[in-house]
């Protein structure tokens, strides 16, 4: 049985490495990579750290492409390459762009489409992610679901068939790196990075990388946040910044007033 998986932000490579050991034989798994988040800090990175090997067929990158004329290029790029290669299933992540783009390439294509973390939603339509959740549960012929409340949101939009819950991808590979994110030789590395030393318990971590959050104002309250829990919970935070919302907090700006 061939399968075509596709991916194109961090997200999905993370949800990726944790079902890719299981597509062997007699699947024969191919993966394309839309270049959605195609950046070496941002995706290329995350494949070694992973253990994953390189996609088969990275898309070429979209460039200044937004909106719908980024979503275009990809539908249209996913079409030619099904069209290679003849898939029985095409297999999509989440719901971003890529995701959407790889659903209309397969309904085009007449190839039936499975839905990793079918019926997940967050009940904002305002929000593109929601939008393209919905579009790929209508178009996908078997929802992989990470709970009954999914099964209940999709029964719920008139999807009766061809729900299933599996459980979630992203808690299956915590665990299976929980050990190694642990370790002296990963704390090290890490704290060789940022320049301070990191021990197990000794600091707190987050991150934020949603466009809508480095609005300023949504920023500046995100942060103080974080800066209040980290005293209250006594110990340093650590704040991996996507580039974007590093780039945020840089432009000056007169809300900003925050500690270093």
């Amino acid at each position: 049985m061939r399968i075509t998986a596709i991916v194109g932000t961090r997200p999905q490579l993370i949800k990726l490495a944790a079902l890719r050991p299981h597509l062997t034989a007699p699947i024969d798994a191919f993966v394309i990579d839309t270049a959605q988040h195609h950046d070496e800090l941002l995706a290329g990175q995350i494949y070694r750290d992973l253990g994953m090997a390189p996609p088969d067929l990275l898309l070429p990158e979209p460039g200044d492409l937004h909106g719908a004329q980024r979503l275009d290029a990809m539908v249209r790029a996913l079409d030619t390459a099904l069209g290679q290669m003849n898939p029985d299933a095409v297999l999509v992540f989440g719901d971003t762009d890529s995701t959407l783009a790889g659903a209309f390439a397969a309904q085009a294509r007449g190839v039936p489409l499975v839905h990793v973390e079918a019926g997940v939603r967050s009940g904002d339509e305002t929000m593109p992610e929601e939008r393209n959740r919905i579009a790929v549960d209508k178009i996908a012929s078997l929802r992989l679901c990470t709970s009954d409340a999914a099964i209940e949101v999709l029964r719920g939009e008139g999807l009766t068939e061809g729900n299933v819950v599996v459980g979630d991808l992203m808690a299956d590979l915590v665990v299976r790196l929980a050990p190694t994110a642990r370790s002296a030789a990963a704390l090290d590395a890490a704290a060789v990075h940022i320049g301070r030393s990191l021990m197990v318990g000794g600091f707190s971590y987050a991150t934020l990388h949603r466009a809508d959050v480095r609005e300023s104002t949504r920023l500046r309250a995100a942060l103080d946040v974080l800066r209040v829990s980290a005293e209250r919970l006594g110990v340093p935070a650590l704040f991996a910044a996507h580039p974007g919302t590093s780039a945020a907090i840089a432009r000056p700006h007169r809300l900003w007033r925050l500690a270093a």
